[in-house]
């Protein structure tokens, strides 16, 4: 037996080109799922970057929109508190209340662009922390712009004592913008 090469050992089984194949087509498998995976993984990492720019723009329009309505509104009510309290109730009153309407329906553009653009951005579904603070912006809008318009509508809507919507509004903003506004 001296000539004589053994190739395999006395408990090996011939190995089984089937089983050969399977383990190749599993390897091939599992590499492209992994490719596949790590694809997957840099598309939705630039998405979500593209996402997270489209919603900080909308938060700094819907922030200027705010602002903007506020500032003209808080100007009207200082501005006319004076002549107000000077003035009864009963007579005169009414070309006051209009500045303030019309005040109020030159801002009202200005949260609706606001509104518009928010309402564009989309989010895929699992970015859950983009699609919420979308939908706080979005939110605090469309009850601002509500709100406004009730007062193009009538100007007396800025003096009426109404806690509900003040409060209602407080919480919407502080969703959308958190304690800093």
């Amino acid at each position: 037996m001296s000539g004589v090469e053994v190739l395999e050992g006395p408990g090996d089984e011939p190995r089984d080109p089937r089983g050969v194949r399977r383990r190749r087509l599993l390897v091939g498998a599992l590499a492209l799922l992994l490719l596949v995976g790590l694809a997957v993984a840099a598309v939705d990492a630039r998405r979500r970057d593209s996402e997270t720019a489209r919603v900080a723009a909308c938060g700094e329009e819907a922030r200027a929109a705010t602002q903007r309505s506020d500032t003209v509104l808080s100007a009207m009510v200082d501005y006319l508190r004076p002549a107000l309290a000077a003035i009864p109730e009963s007579s005169g009153r009414d070309s006051f209340y209009a500045l303030v309407a019309g005040e109020a329906a030159r801002v009202r553009p200005g949260l609706q662009r606001a509104l518009e653009e928010c309402r564009a951005v989309e989010v895929w579904s699992w970015h859950d922390d983009l699609r919420e603070q979308r939908a706080a912006y979005v939110a605090h809008l469309a009850a601002q712009l509500g709100f406004t318009g009730d007062v193009a509508a009538d100007g007396r809507v800025l003096y009426a004592d109404d806690p509900e919507r003040a409060e209602r509004l407080a919480e919407l903003r502080e969703r959308a913008f958190g304690s800093r506004e």
